[in-house]
């Protein structure tokens, strides 16, 4: 019942926090590969 849907909003906020975390990666990866296209 309740204990349930903790579990699941729990998880979705976990789920959420990884993904921003991979994508803040995917990110500054990008970033560095680019850098030197910016840079004059």
């Amino acid at each position: 019942g309740r204990h349930d849907i903790t579990i699941k909003m729990d998880f979705t906020a976990v789920s959420k926090f990884s993904w921003i975390k991979e994508y803040n990666r995917w990110q500054i990866d990008f970033l560095n590969k680019t850098d030197h296209l910016f840079v004059t």
